[in-house]
């Protein structure tokens, strides 16, 4: 049946409008609104699932694209982490949740549920039932988390888990997203994308890279014939360092590079007799100064040109490619302007490259190079951590949708998840979030979009409407208490009432310890006498407080002495 309320929007396919589970972790008889022009309760007692329309937003607050946003809040322990996870358990692995369940989405402008309880259930709008979860299997359900914590939630393959927890844990090192290098590669190729100017993040500008001086021999490292490879090309890192060369620091950076990518090449590729021979031949010629490691790198760069089936680790560049930047790494680096960090003494190099995204050099090569090197590492430097969340977040989503291929499909739709949404943003990045989001969000995909927040930040919620708010109170044993979104006051309000209403401050204007002597103080001034000692006591209040409010008080009390 078709539901008169609904809105059956161009391009338009689906949207989740309500979640309930009799319990999940921590969470009892609970239910989550996803739509922000409805809300949705079920009565276990009733077994009847009922609508009530809200007011329609203004079409300007989120866009075309952002069909609702749903902030989550509580305090910690609350559950919104848990919250999420049903969320996309629900949606996406529905056979792994092993309680009472229902799930309420519209399609097409009609509403329709998916009832996992015992008991047949009513609805007091119009609406189909569904026996399985098929209407729902080209939803793109995606999981964001900046943070790391080593608390991975298993949400399954039918969720895109692009979270930090995921990608070290040991799922993430099996799919080799496992390392931090690895990040800067898909930010690289967002950075490069045509989509990233229309995100608004500020380009990086310097890159930090960390290498071992040396080749290191590792427990794997046990064939004899590379035994003989790390004893060459080490010597040979050595004597190429006592050479009387005119750049010391930069032909530093590119001894240890090249011999690095050549010794991991060797360890990849040990058992390919004609390439360890051709590798070898080079090696043993090097012999007169000045030497370098081009000789054995154009050597390895001929074998695998015509070896082109042969990849190391599915990198996107081909080995060849990567094989010409290390052959040419020394101009290469020269033109990136390296400098190297003498500052401490380590065994490993540690130096700087400026980064231009206009300038034609092959950031994206070398980032590869140094990811495929075993104890290499490269990362943004001077970049701060509200810029890395930002562009983490918006790299990932864009790395998510790109390699899903859905961002070209306009009527699978996404449900965009984010846990802590505030972490590591500065107060005026926050003031600037939600916008950023609901503008980025659809420039990276055609699909019209749902967002699922967790947020600590008053700042965050000031631009969401009360319809868009869930607040989650701990219960033990019960419900969780889910107050009527028109007591929360949010859009638009000042930070503190949003704070009393909404984070459970109850009136607390300040911290603990300025709270408690602010308090010792007013008790001072209410006082009919006051001893020397609570005068001094004043002064020194008075010195010291901010609030000029209690500050006029104090003085005026001061004076009257």
């Amino acid at each position: 049946m078709v539901d008169s309320n609904s809105t059956d929007m161009p391009g338009f396919r689906m949207r989740i409008c309500f979640i309930w589970t009799s319990h999940f972790k921590n969470l009892n008889n609970f239910g989550i609104n996803l739509c922000n022009d409805f809300k949705f309760s079920y009565s276990p007692d009733t077994h009847e699932v009922s609508k009530v329309t809200q007011t329609a937003l203004p079409s300007e607050i989120f866009g075309e694209n952002i069909l609702d946003i749903t902030a989550i809040l509580g305090i910690n322990g609350a559950g919104k982490t848990n919250a999420l996870e049903l969320i996309c358990l629900a949606l996406k692995s529905n056979e792994r949740i092993d309680t009472p369940s229902i799930v309420v989405y519209e399609l097409h402008g009609e509403l329709f549920y998916i009832n996992n309880t015992s008991n047949e259930i009513t609805t007091n709008f119009p609406a189909q039932r569904r026996a399985d979860f098929r209407d729902i299997k080209d939803l793109n359900v995606i999981y964001f988390s900046n943070v790391f914590d080593e608390n991975q939630m298993d949400l399954g393959k039918n969720v895109q888990d692009i979270s930090a927890n995921f990608k070290y844990s040991r799922r993430g090192f099996a799919l080799g997203r496992a390392r931090a290098e690895a990040d800067i590669i898909y930010q690289l190729q967002f950075i490069y994308s045509t989509q990233f100017p229309k995100v608004r993040i500020e380009t990086p500008r310097r890159i930090e890279i960390k290498v071992d001086r040396s080749i290191r021999r590792t427990n794997n490292d046990r064939n004899h014939k590379l035994v003989d490879f790390y004893k060459k090309i080490s010597e040979l890192q050595i004597s190429m360092r006592r050479q009387r060369l005119p750049d010391k620091n930069l032909q530093r950076a590119v001894i240890a590079i090249q011999g690095l990518f050549l010794y991991q090449l060797l360890t990849e590729n040990i058992e390919r007799e004609e390439f360890i021979h051709n590798i070898d031949q080079s090696l043993n010629k090097l012999q007169s100064e000045p030497i370098d490691f081009r000789e054995p790198l154009f050597a390895a760069r001929q074998f695998f040109k015509t070896h082109e089936e042969l990849e190391l680790h599915h990198s996107k560049p081909t080995l060849t490619k990567l094989l010409d930047v290390t052959i040419e790494l020394e101009h290469i680096l020269r033109a990136m302007n390296i400098r190297l960090d003498e500052s401490l003494k380590s065994s490993r190099y540690s130096f700087t490259i400026d980064f231009d995204k206009d300038e034609p050099l092959p950031y994206l090569e070398l980032a590869w190079i140094i990811e495929l090197i075993r104890s290499g590492s490269i990362n943004w430097t001077s970049l701060s951590s509200g810029q890395k969340a930002y562009l983490n977040m918006f790299s990932s989503i864009w790395i998510s949708l790109s390699n899903t291929g859905i961002s070209k499909n306009s009527n699978s739709g996404t449900l965009l998840c984010i846990d802590e949404a505030d972490l590591y943003l500065h107060p005026k990045w926050q003031t600037e979030f939600i916008e950023r989001l609901i503008t980025c969000l659809p420039r990276l995909s055609e699909q019209k979009s749902q967002i699922v927040i967790t947020t600590h930040s008053p700042i965050l919620v000031s631009d969401l409407p009360s319809q868009c708010l869930i607040a989650l109170l701990p219960q033990c044993g019960g419900p969780n208490a889910v107050p009527p979104s028109e007591e929360l006051k949010t859009f638009g309000a000042n930070l503190f009432d949003i704070y009393a209403s909404t984070f459970g401050l109850k009136g607390q204007r300040s911290g603990n310890i300025s709270a408690k002597y602010i308090s010792k103080i007013l008790t001072i001034l209410d006082a009919d006498e006051i001893s020397p000692l609570d005068l001094d006591a004043l002064r020194q209040a008075a010195s010291i407080i901010d609030d000029q409010l209690i500050k006029s008080h104090i003085i005026k009390r001061i004076s009257s002495k």
